[in-house]
C-alpha cells in the first residue's frame, strides 16, 4: 500500500521573536491546506529534509518537501497556516 503524501516546508517561527523555523505540513502541493505545524523547540519529532517519510496522527506519510519561507517573504504564511 502507498503511503499517504504531505507536503512539508520551513517556514518562521509563528512569534517573530527567534531567527528559528517551524516545519509546517500541508495536503496539497501549493500549501493551501493546512494539516499541522511542528515547533521549532520539537526537535526529537522534527523531520530533518533529507527524510522522505514522517509519521503524523499514526500514520505514516510519504514526505514531499517545499521550498523555505523566509522572513524577507513575509510572515503572512505562517500566520495564515496557525489560523487555520
Amino acid at each position: 500500500m502507498q503511503p499517504i503524501q504531505v507536503f512539508a516546508r520551513k517556514e518562521p517561527d509563528v512569534t517573530g521573536e527567534t531567527d528559528n523555523f517551524d516545519v509546517v505540513f500541508y495536503k496539497d502541493v501549493f500549501c493551501k491546506e493546512f494539516v499541522t505545524r511542528v515547533p521549532w523547540y520539537y526537535k526529537e519529532i522534527m523531520p530533518k529534509q533529507n527524510e522522505r517519510k514522517v509519521f503524523l496522527n499514526c500514520y505514516e506519510w510519504h514526505l514531499l518537501w517545499r521550498p523555505t519561507v523566509y522572513k524577507t517573504q513575509g510572515n503572512e504564511a505562517a500566520k495564515m497556516s496557525i489560523a487555520a
